[in-house]
Formats: C-alpha cells, structure tokens, sequence
C-alpha cells in the first residue's frame, strides 16, 4: 500500500493481518463444568473463526446439539406411522424449555440474532 506523507513524499507500507492462529485462543471462557464434547466444538469453532466463518458456525450448532445431548433431550419422536423421526435443532431446543425456560429462550434468541 502506498502512503503519502505530509511534505508529499510516498512511502510503501505494508499491512499484515492473521488468517489463521495456532493455538487459537478461545473467543469465550470456557467452564471445567461444561461437557467435554460441547468444548471441543467450541474449540473447532474457535480455529475457524480467523478465515472460514460458515465452519465456525456449523461448529456452533455442534455444540448446541452437543449440549442438548448432555441435557439428554430427545433427538427423535415416533411419527404417526409409528416410525422414528428426527428432531430439528429448533424443536429441540424448543422441548427444552419445559425443563429450562431461561436456557431455551436464550439458545433460540442466538440462534435468530445469527440470522441479522
């Protein structure tokens, strides 16, 4: 990049930014107390975030599936011809709230404001 000076003279500048770091530091703090499977999708998410953001992402979802499974919330419900079917992540998380409204809320609140 050239970068004028102030007496009108051009200098050469270079920029450096980071595409990728290893280790990623995490981008939250993480709990000893959170399961270790949602941990290391959150890690995932943490190495994607500097240059792949839909990895990051699908990495997040993880580890919401992750923690839904540690909450031990059903993944599949009989169907009407009596055959398992598969949950989405948002009735899931939906079901969650009978146990923990405010966990529910905030997941579903995340999961919308990720659509802006």
């Amino acid at each position: 990049m050239i970068q004028t000076s102030f007496d009108g003279d051009y200098d050469y500048v270079e920029f450096f930014y980071p595409q990728h770091v290893s280790p990623s530091p995490p981008l939250i703090t993480l709990s000893k107390e959170y399961p270790e499977t949602v941990v290391a999708e959150l890690k995932k998410a943490f190495i994607s975030s500097w240059n792949d953001f839909p990895s990051a992402g699908n990495h997040i979802r993880s580890a919401v599936e992750r923690l839904l499974d540690f909450l031990k919330e059903p993944k599949t419900k009989l169907g009407k011809l009596g055959k398992r079917e598969r949950l989405s992540l948002h009735t899931r998380i939906g079901s969650l709230a009978s146990r923990d409204k405010e966990l529910s809320d905030a997941l579903l609140r995340k999961r919308w404001q990720s659509f802006r």
